[in-house]
This record gives structure tokens, sequence and C-alpha cells, in this order.
């Protein structure tokens, strides 16, 4: 805590404004869709500009910051034999990843709910979940603690996949309940990512491993199971994303070779397809027409395709054709890679290592093909503002590009960390997720 307390001290020479009010609730913000209407946060930051706080995070953690009013959580796995995880590059190279991971760590951890004052940064409380040995093992990139937790606004709920274990704090630290959903083999020892939602009083996580996949709704003031879909077996890191189109509300799940929609208040399936092989990494994003879907795993054809609001039953494309009456377009060579697309207006973006594509999506038509200079394996899930895209890249670059059927670049930024954690807005707050430490963005006064 020393170190908290002196890096705290060596920041209080300069005066900032008060704690942000809006939330941040969840993986990719309210709405799973990394969208802000307004720009309230700095553009331009480095290590000693527009940085109200930074505080080193114990253990290890590619899990996102949620916010609800003056409180920040985040997850963490905690054990002093843990490595941290590695870059891409070195990550890959790792003899773990060539051959993978078969065996988990004869090693215990301590798997921590962490609630931080968002004004100062102070840690205010921290609580275990549970301290015992992980039943699968991770990729060297990936940690133990990777599933964003999510918030109510009255609870905070965390779930741990490496444990199997789901857990609801009130925002004080009092544990309300906890949940065993087991524990589940993942496709070559990768480590797990898929982070849980809430939607209107439920808690919906999505377990899709090697063994039994599964869809869960929790009630969220008691953690009694709601509802419960058996999906099968094979492994997938996306998220679920609630589609709100001109239809209906959908819960669109995207698994090992299959995307599916669902009805979130009973299970029942609405929709699904075949036509994307293999386990998603990213997760999809849709406006009240469409919804944009693809993935881009190793020696695959990486699609991207659309699906038009109001399908039913089984919509896979047909063998050989690029549309069909429910897939106005599709596109080979372009879905996305671990970070998810982002909309503004009619134009799709996907950041793929160090490119930025962006599509038009009523044809799918792409517009531009870019490098970002410098740029080196874009891993977080890029937030818009206005008419301004930040894409953060794992060497602690953002990029701020402007949106538009053209590209420009705005500026880039500069943080001396390692980034895969999606970052969360709060107000006039950004909240960035390095290896070491946690930062807080905001303008000085």
């Amino acid at each position: 805590m020393s170190l908290l307390i002196s890096t705290l001290c060596a920041l209080s020479m300069v005066s900032w404004g008060a704690a942000p009010d809006n939330s941040w609730p969840q993986f990719r913000g309210p709405d799973g869709d990394g969208q802000l209407k307004e720009v309230r946060f700095p553009t331009k930051w480095d290590e000693s500009t527009n940085i109200a706080w930074k505080v080193p995070i114990p253990g290890a953690g590619w899990s996102q910051p949620v916010v609800t009013g003056d409180k920040i959580f985040l997850t963490t796995a905690v054990s002093e034999k843990s490595e941290k995880p590695k870059n891409m590059s070195q990550g890959t190279s790792d003899t773990r990843s060539m051959f993978g991971n078969t065996k988990p760590p004869e090693t215990v951890y301590r798997w921590e709910v962490i609630c931080l004052d968002a004004k100062t940064g102070q840690i205010l409380w921290e609580k275990a979940a549970a301290e015992q040995k992980p039943g699968i093992p991770i990729h060297p990139s990936n940690t133990y603690a990777t599933e964003t937790p999510a918030t109510d606004g009255k609870h905070v709920f965390a779930y741990f996949a490496p444990i199997g274990k789901v857990v609801s704090f009130d925002l004080d630290g009092n544990l309300i309940w906890e949940v065993d959903v087991g524990v589940r083999p993942i496709a070559n020892g990768m480590g797990t990512g898929s982070s849980p939602i809430t939607l209107d009083g439920k808690l919906i996580l999505q377990s899709d491993n090697e063994e039994k996949s599964f869809l869960l709704a929790l009630d969220g003031n008691t953690g009694k199971e709601d509802w419960r879909v058996e999906r099968g077996k094979g492994t997938s890191w996306s998220s679920p994303y609630v589609w709100r189109n001109k239809d209906r509300q959908e819960l669109i799940v995207c698994g090992a070779s299959k995307v599916e929609s669902y009805d979130p208040a009973s299970g029942k399936l609405l929709w699904n397809s075949t036509s994307i092989k293999s386990g998603f990494s990213a997760s999809p994003v849709g406006n009240s027409e469409m919804l944009f879907v693809g993935n881009s795993p190793p020696l695959s054809t990486s699609p991207l395709l659309a699906v038009k609001a109001g399908a039913n039953g089984d919509i896979t494309l047909p063998k050989g054709a690029k549309s069909s009456e429910w897939t106005p377009w599709s596109r080979l060579k372009s879905g996305p890679g671990l970070s998810s697309p982002i909309l503004v207006g009619d134009l799709l973006y996907i950041a793929t290592d160090s490119f930025l594509n962006c599509y038009d999506t009523k044809s799918g038509e792409r517009l531009y093909r870019e490098r970002l200079p410098e740029a080196r394996h874009i891993v977080a899930c890029p937030w818009v503002a206005g008419d301004k895209i930040f894409f953060l890249d794992e060497e602690g670059h953002t990029y701020v590009v402007k949106a538009g059927p053209a590209f420009e670049l705005l500026g880039v930024n500069k943080l001396d960390d390692v980034f895969w954690a999606s970052p969360a807005i709060a107000g006039d707050m950004v909240l960035l997720r390095g290896v070491d430490k946690l930062y807080a963005v905001r303008q000085a006064k």
C-alpha cells in the first residue's frame, strides 16, 4: 500500500475535476458497443500530461475496469509465483503457446475484486472471491482474470471462469451471493475471456468450451438460475451482445463456428448461422437495421458479414453465396481479430494488427485500409466519442482518428505499459489498464 500512497502523493500537486457521474457498467460500456455521444475527456495525453492518477494493481488481469458513480471496479488474480502476461510477440513465440498448455499450474491464486475511488485512485476495498489453484492452463499472453466484471449500480458481479465461480458484492464489498458454474477445458490451453453482461435484472454469461458449452442467465439479486441453454461443445472467447434493432431486442452469442440469436427473456433460439467457421474472439456490433459479425482466426478466410433485422430460423449462407435474404452482404479476408469492430453512423471500423479498415455498412464496400503508424497488435476494443474514434495498441499508443469515409489521423498518444484490456470511459475520465498500472486520463485544471 505504501507504493500506492507514494504514487498518489507524487500526483497531488495537480488539481483535478470532480469524479465522473457517468457509468461504464460492463464490457464495452452501457450498450456493449463502445459508443459515447460527446467528448468530455482530453484527447491528448502521455505519461506526464492529463494523467489524473496512475496506481499499481496487484496480480494480473486483462479485465476492463467498470464504473458506477464514484467507484471503479476491476478483477485480478494474485500469486507470488505467477508471471506477468506477455505481449503478443513474446506470447506466440513461447513454447507453451506453440505446443499448447496441457496442465494448469500448481500455484495457488487469490481471485480478487478491487474497488477504487474514481477521483483519487485510492483502493477502497479488496475482496477475495476464492483462493485456490486454477482449473485450466492459459496462454502466456492471457491472464486468470480476463473476464470483465459488470455492475447494475447496486452490485458488482465477477465471473472467474478458470475456477468456475460467479460472485456478487454490494458496492461496499459485502458478499451477496456466489455460484459455482464449473470449470471446463479450453482449446489449446488458451484460457478464457468471455465477459458477462447485465440485462433486465439478469446476469448473463457465456461459456463455450471443449466439454459442455452453455449460456446462462442468473437473477442479479439472488444468483438463482433463470434459464440455461446447452450449446454442445467448442471454444469461443467472444462476449454476449444485446442487439437492439427496429424489430426487437436480441441476445447475440458467437460460438464455435456458429452465430446464434436468443430471446434474452427466455433463452429461446430466434435464428442461427454457421456461415463463419471456428471460434470467435471479437464480439459483434449492430444498429437498428443490421448486425455485423466476423472473425480472423489463424489460417482462415477471415469472413465478415451483415445480418438483417427480423431474421428467423437457420440463415446460413448457401454454399458459394455471398448474400441471401437475411445476409445482405459478406466479405472474405475482412473479419476482426481480437479487437471488436465499432460503428459510427453508416460506417464500420475494424482494426487488425497495425491496419485500420473502414466499410460502408449498407453495401459492405471497403472504403479504406490504412496503416496506423508504429501500431503493434490492437487487442483492446476501440471507443468513439462524437466524431473521434480511439484505438489503443498493446504498446500504449492511442490513435485518434476522425470518423468519416476518408482516413484522417488526428493524433497519437503514448503511455509506457502493455495494454490488452479494453478501456472504460466515465464522464470526463478515460481508464486504461496496463499490465502494471491503472491509468486515469482526465483534463488538468
